[in-house]
């Protein structure tokens, strides 16, 4: 899925907008999806919508909120190790070259290791975020959040996923894992934006939760964005 945003924002002084060019769910796939009425995606056509924008003179901000790397949350039978492994790398190389801001892992990034996550992280030149994932030993894995600076605004971008079996990670709970540091990114930025690989009942918990979350980008999520609210 790739979303283009626009955010209005009224600062002291001016009214700003900010251009998001976001993706989720890629799911290891590298071409346009395989549905014939309006194939979406691929990598190519994420880097000419970020290509347009810039030559327009607009600083994007380009995010991915989880389920990048692979199709599935384990790879078994049906799904080539090697090959997919290889996409993987391709997918992070790719994401280099046309630019990324923050990366938030999901449940299905996991699908060939914590150790290959980790390699990943060390080959890409863009930060992967979550405020939940950890390691055996309770430990986080990623940095919780970033703060990046785009026309003029600061922008707190957290990583976030609910809770997936995985014998290599513990998942914290995602409302306490937020709880713990939303506020401190609110105090640093003028917009806050969550990369949420979320189930439903999560969501349903951070919109009574009344968080200063300015901006929502799930992965997981089956529904097709929409402008408006209409689902």
């Amino acid at each position: 899925m790739l979303l283009l945003i626009q955010i209005g924002f009224t600062g002291a002084t001016e009214s700003k907008k900010i251009r998001i060019v976001s993706t989720a769910n890629v799911h290891g796939e590298t071409d346009p999806c395989g549905w014939k009425k309006k194939p979406l995606g691929g990598l190519a056509r994420k880097a000419t919508v970020i290509d347009e924008l810039r030559s327009e003179g607009f600083d994007v901000l380009i995010l991915d909120a989880g389920n990048l790397l692979f199709k599935k949350e384990t790879l078994g039978p049906g799904t080539p190790t090697e090959i997919a492994k290889k996409t993987a790398e391709i997918i992070v190389t790719t994401f280099n070259e046309i630019g990324c801001h923050a990366f938030s892992p999901g449940s299905k990034d996991f699908a060939a290791g914590l150790a290959f996550v980790q390699d990943m992280q060390m080959r890409a030149t863009f930060p992967f975020v979550s405020a939940n994932i950890q390691d055996s030993n309770g430990s986080r894995i990623f940095d919780p959040y970033i703060v990046v600076e785009t026309e003029g605004i600061s922008v707190g971008i957290i990583g976030l996923a609910s809770n997936f079996n995985h014998s290599e990670v513990y998942v914290q709970n995602p409302m306490e894992a937020l709880a713990e540091v939303v506020n401190e990114v609110d105090a640093q930025a003028d917009v806050v934006i969550l990369l949420f690989d979320s189930e439903e009942t999560d969501v349903t918990q951070l919109h009574d939760s009344g968080y200063p979350i300015d901006l929502v980008i799930r992965s997981k999520a089956k529904l097709q964005s929409g402008d408006g609210g209409n689902k």
